[in-house]
């Protein structure tokens, strides 16, 4: 809507479209409302004239309406608002608690609201490592967004090269117990897979990626999204690192401790093969070693009131024990051929280290047997953006969206941008225990465009059918000056 509110005219259903019923009152699946304006006030008053559009659009499903002001809704102007609604009545009922909103009203989460900002906000992606899977993970994307689900198809093709008897995108419509999701050797493929098609939808909606961290397992999809390695490459990677892991299986196990760095390492001290394996936040550490090892310690912290929980995997990954399969992953990726990235990636084995990383097989051993310093890696996010930007006057505040089945990562940045009393954003992209993954990405790119990014709503989450049918969604609205003879709904 980017003409004023008193510029409405309502005419004929458009030409050649046959009128859409409308929608039921029931609960279904979520579309979101995007408005932006110049002002306060004029933002205010395009909500009332859409709350009245959808009182008595009785041929315009929310649908289209969606899809509409998601396409022509202008990129410039700064005041935003966001609603998830599942049928008109209950978007009506939001829109108007903001539009009647004053300093007091608590509005509901499915009503996003974004005001200019001060500061200079820059998107981060973020990959993580095992962890966040469930058995259904990714089923409700593939099921209806056709960038993600040609994505996973391409890259099930490719693994299937590597292990024909593994086909994740198969597993995705299993049952819990089919889906074998706890065993290494089936979460792996198709837990990079999915960070990679997350990925390649971002892409779709021509979001600005400024940086890239990728936590472990993360790592060899965010080394395909940064360009240094293709997308073959990637799932090569994956494949030997996760057979090398699958073969140490039983030798080892991890476990997460809260506790500073030096009160971990002390208490380790006393075990002869258990190592630090990584450093997440500031309090929040993973250790790894022989199993009867770990699992006293953990029962050690745990009678002492030390948060100490072992993380259900049967390998002793960042540890001495990867030492036993380093001639084979240096042999079987030594055809690896990684190109500079294209767009800058944080490592999270030697963030500190601001020299070119090549990304060749003595990286991937090294980095399978090294802890895993996201702390680091995310200091280093701060003070890289800061260096990318001259002003001095303006905040570089960090968006951080991250690309999994559950938001695992967010704990750790949550507790280092308050150490660092710096503004910061975080953007969750998928849930667990969830099929609603097409409402999951409306409600994440909901957040990015209140807070002042512009996705292209119509190349990356509007795209149900196959590329022949095209994009989903009628055009309800138009944007610009009115045409002679112009037959649609027109703001």
């Amino acid at each position: 809507m980017t003409q004023s509110p008193q510029q409405i005219v309502p005419c004929d259903t458009p030409v050649d479209e046959e009128p859409c019923p409308s929608p039921s009152p029931c609960e279904g699946p979520k579309e979101l409302l995007i408005l932006a304006a110049k002002t306060a006030d004029l933002l205010t008053r395009k909500v009332e004239v859409l709350i009245e559009f959808l009182k008595n659009s009785d041929a315009a499903t929310l649908r289209d309406i969606s899809y509409t002001l998601a396409t022509v809704t202008p990129h410039e102007d700064v005041y935003r608002v966001g609603c998830l609604a599942s049928n008109k009545k209950e978007a009506i009922d939001q829109l108007s608690l903001f539009a009647t909103r004053t300093e007091n009203t608590e509005l509901p989460s499915s009503v996003l609201v974004g005001v200019p900002s001060p500061n200079k906000r820059k998107l981060v992606l973020l990959f993580s490592g095992q962890g966040p899977q469930w058995f259904g993970m990714g089923r409700g994307l593939f099921e209806t967004n056709r960038i993600f689900r040609e994505s996973m198809i391409e890259l099930n093709a490719i693994h299937k090269k590597l292990d024909p008897e593994v086909d994740f995108v198969k597993a995705m419509f299993s049952s819990e117990e089919d889906a074998r999701i706890n065993e290494t050797r089936f979460l792996q493929p198709r837990f990079v897979a999915e960070q990679m098609s997350l990925a390649e939808v971002v892409k779709a909606a021509e979001l600005p990626i400024d940086m890239i961290v990728g936590h472990s397992l993360g790592e060899t999809g965010a080394c395909h999204v940064c360009g240094s390695l293709t997308k073959e490459e990637a799932m090569l990677v994956m494949h030997e690192r996760c057979r090398a892991q699958y073969e140490l299986n039983g030798k080892g196990t991890m476990a997460v401790i809260k506790l500073p760095r030096g009160e971990v390492l002390e208490a380790i001290k006393k075990y002869s093969h258990i190592g630090l394996a990584g450093e997440n936040s500031t309090l929040y550490h993973n250790v790894a070693g022989p199993c009867e090892e770990v699992w006293q310690l953990v029962e050690e912290l745990s009678s002492t009131g030390v948060f100490a929980k072992g993380l259900g995997i049967d390998e002793a990954m960042h540890s001495y024990q990867v030492e036993w399969k380093r001639d084979q992953l240096l042999s079987c990726l030594a055809g690896l051929v990684p190109r500079p990235p294209s767009i800058p990636i944080v490592s999270t084995f030697t963030p500190l280290d601001r020299r070119p990383i090549v990304y060749n097989a003595e990286y991937w051993y090294s980095s399978l047997k090294a802890p895993v310093e996201f702390r680091d890696a995310l200091l280093e996010v701060f003070a890289r953006l800061d260096e990318t930007h001259s002003d001095q006057q303006v905040c570089v505040e960090p968006v951080f969206v991250e690309l999994d089945a559950f938001p695992i990562l967010r704990l750790f940045v949550d507790e280092l941008g308050g150490e660092l009393g710096r503004p910061y954003r975080f953007v969750e992209t998928l849930q667990k225990d969830k099929f609603s993954d097409r409402d999951e990405m409306l409600r994440a790119f909901g957040e990015l465009f209140v807070l002042g990014f512009n996705p292209n709503f119509g190349s990356s989450l509007f795209v149900s059918g196959t590329r022949e049918e095209g994009r989903e969604g009628k055009r309800w609205f138009t944007s610009g000056r009115r045409e002679e003879n112009r037959r649609e709904f027109w703001c």
